[in-house]
This record gives C-alpha cells, sequence and structure tokens, in this order.
C-alpha cells in the first residue's frame, strides 16, 4: 500500500475519533463491546506517522517529524489513560478518583494530557508549512 494512501487512511481515523468524541463524554463511554472512538484515535495517530516518511526532508521537515513522533507517543499514552477511564463503565465516582489521582501526577498529565497530544498537530502542521513552503513558492 502507497504511503499516501496509509497517511489519509489515518487521517480519515483520526478525523473520525473526534467525530465520535463530539457526541459527549456519555456516548464515549457506553461505547460496547469496545471503546471505538478510542481505537480509531489511536490507529489513526500511529498510521499518521508515515506523514514524516513524505514530506520534504530538510531542517524544518526534521523539526517536524520529531514532534510528530513525540506527539504520536503521547496520543498513545493519552488514549491508554483513556481506556483506563472508558473501563470504569458507569462507576462516575471512580472515574473521577482515577482523574483526580492523574492531575496530581504531573509527571504523567503533563507529557501525555496537556502537552504531549500537542506536539502531534504543531508537528503536522510544520509538515505542511514545509510543504507549502518548499512545493508551492515560486522563486523569481
Amino acid at each position: 500500500m502507497k504511503l499516501k494512501t496509509i497517511c489519509i487512511i489515518g487521517l480519515s481515523l483520526f478525523v473520525m475519533s473526534y467525530w465520535i468524541f463530539s457526541k459527549g463524554n456519555e456516548f464515549a463511554h457506553s461505547q460496547k463491546p469496545i471503546d471505538f472512538a478510542h481505537w480509531l484515535n489511536l490507529i489513526g495517530a500511529v498510521l499518521l506517522l508515515n506523514f514524516n516518511k513524505i514530506f520534504p526532508k530538510n531542517k524544518l521537515g526534521k523539526v517536524a517529524s520529531i514532534l510528530t513522533k513525540l506527539g504520536v507517543i503521547a496520543f498513545i499514552g493519552l488514549n491508554t489513560i483513556d481506556f483506563i477511564s472508558w473501563s470504569f463503565g458507569t462507576d462516575n465516582d471512580g472515574r473521577d478518583e482515577f482523574f483526580n489521582q492523574l492531575a496530581n501526577t504531573p509527571s504523567i498529565a503533563f507529557p501525555f494530557v496537556y502537552v504531549g497530544p500537542s506536539l502531534l498537530f504543531i508537528g503536522l502542521s510544520l509538515h505542511a508549512l514545509n510543504f507549502i513552503k518548499s512545493s508551492l513558492m515560486v522563486t523569481y
């Protein structure tokens, strides 16, 4: 399968997961038999790593690739946390206690919840900027 096709599949799965997330927490936590939204998100994020292989390789591309990799790692951690949250089912008190513990553990919360996932979006944005800069700019 071509890399561009894999990238499109990854992006599509990623977008579909956010469409499911937009339905609200109750909808996300009531998914059966598995947490489809987070599985789509996880698989989509991992497939987005392939963008590192198709965009131009220069200084900006290298920075974008590093940020994209770090962002995907963070998304893997975030999805793991969300899978645990989903496993609480209707035990909202247990889920709240879990999230409170998570929020009080900065070594987990910052890289996997607060900051890390943003790196994926920054990395992909830099890839797009690099593509525009190197492919579409006309030199005179």
